[in-house]
């Protein structure tokens, strides 16, 4: 393992590293997706009230 972390593609090709390399960008994307949505649902809400 020490030698596939040196490399996208060893990640990518180990087993234990690809479930966290899945895992990692799966929270990121979740990350995102939960600041785009909150900053879209406060800015509507700013929107009714004025």
């Amino acid at each position: 393992m020490s030698e596939d972390v040196l490399s996208v593609k060893g990640f990518w090709y180990n087993k234990v590293t690809r479930i966290l390399l899945v895992v990692t960008l799966s929270n990121i994307g979740a990350s995102f997706g939960t600041f785009i949505g909150g900053a879209d649902i406060v800015r509507r809400l700013f929107e009714n009230l004025g």
